[in-house]
């Protein structure tokens, strides 16, 4: 019995700390907003309070990707990927950056 409980409590921890959320490292989330302007800049909303992270999102919104990213490519693939899929994906930003920046993205089929 005590072990049961302990698994279901591990299991349930797991759970809720890939919960749809903002933190100071970025958002585990559904992509809302995907959009490229004109000077190839691209932008990434989700559901979530970007403004929780440590950064400054672009219109209080949006992170960005920036284009000088040598995995730029790869991150709009997956995030293109995942909207498309309306699949959850957890978004790491450079803390501290202007336009939260986009480190890496990262999706997993146990959310």
């Amino acid at each position: 019995m005590i072990k049961h409980a302990a698994a279901m409590v591990l299991g349930s921890a797991a759970f809720f700390s890939q919960a749809n959320t903002c933190i100071k490292s970025g958002c585990t989330d559904i992509v809302e907003t995907l959009f490229v302007n004109e000077g190839g800049q691209i932008y990434v909303g989700t559901p979530g309070n970007e403004k929780l992270a440590n950064c400054s999102p672009v219109e209080g919104t949006y992170f960005t990707i920036s284009n000088s990213s040598t995995n730029r490519q790869e991150i709009y693939s997956l995030l293109l990927t995942a909207y498309s899929m309306r699949e959850r994906v957890q978004l790491r930003v450079k803390e501290g950056t202007t336009g939260c920046t986009i480190a890496y993205a990262r999706v997993d089929e146990r959310w």
